[in-house]
């Protein structure tokens, strides 16, 4: 069920269409490396970070908070962001990631694309993290599949 205070062509929905289609470069990250990786994820944390400063308190989706979904998506990415730099094996660095926050990411992607979905009326906001072992997340559409680690 999805509680929300805005709705399509608001403030807020305008930038998770504009953070939709700076993450959809992620969906090509099977065929990238780290350092082509390092190029896209932290515009991507970024922006899901400023998406969590502004996203409204009241709103949920399944009594979870869209503000606090967003939250967990920014730290994933930045997770993300801080493995790459320690290591050029892309996989190593997502399967980190994945180790930590690989269930709680793809539960909050799944929520966020549904909020997005069904009050931005925008299709696949995030893709799950490249390498995750989940690829759709419960109750969203089968759309928040995510690309896959990029192959050695």
């Amino acid at each position: 069920m999805i509680k929300p205070t805005v709705g399509a062509g608001s403030p807020f929905c305008n930038h998770v269409s504009a953070f939709a289609t700076q993450a959809a470069a992620l969906n090509d990250a099977a065929t990238q490396n780290s350092t082509a990786l390092l190029q896209i994820v932290p515009g991507v944390a970024t922006s899901v970070k400023s998406l969590a400063n502004e996203a409204p308190k009241a709103d949920t989706v399944n009594g979870k908070s869209v503000k606090t979904d967003l939250g967990t998506i920014a730290t994933a990415y930045q997770d993300l962001v801080s493995e790459l730099q320690h290591t050029s094996d892309a996989r190593a660095a997502l399967a980190a990631v994945n180790a930590r926050e690989g269930q709680a990411l793809t539960d909050a992607v799944g929520r966020f694309d549904s909020y997005a979905s069904g009050v931005c009326k925008v299709g696949q906001a995030v893709p799950s993290l490249p390498g995750s072992s989940t690829t759709t997340a419960p109750g969203s559409p089968a759309t928040t599949a995510g690309p896959t680690a990029p192959t050695t």
